[in-house]
């Protein structure tokens, strides 16, 4: 993967995730983009408020490893 075009923040993940409005546009920008560490902490605590389980949460970020690269910390 090359430098990442754009940076994702939270709720764009979530809504790819949860298959909400706008999941598919997201679904098109994962490929060229980047989350910061502090949004991937969102998410997860976000997921594990809806009740999702851990091994799910972990599923479910870690795809196939050619998504999102996490930035920061």
């Amino acid at each position: 993967m090359s430098e990442p075009a754009l940076v994702l923040d939270a709720s764009a993940l979530l809504a790819l995730l949860q298959v909400e409005p706008g999941a598919a546009r997201v679904a098109a920008l994962v490929p060229n983009a980047a989350v910061s560490a502090v949004n991937l902490s969102e998410v997860v605590a976000k997921l594990a408020e809806y009740g999702m389980p851990a091994t799910a949460i972990r599923t479910a970020l870690e795809g196939d490893g050619r998504g999102v690269v996490v930035i920061g910390p």
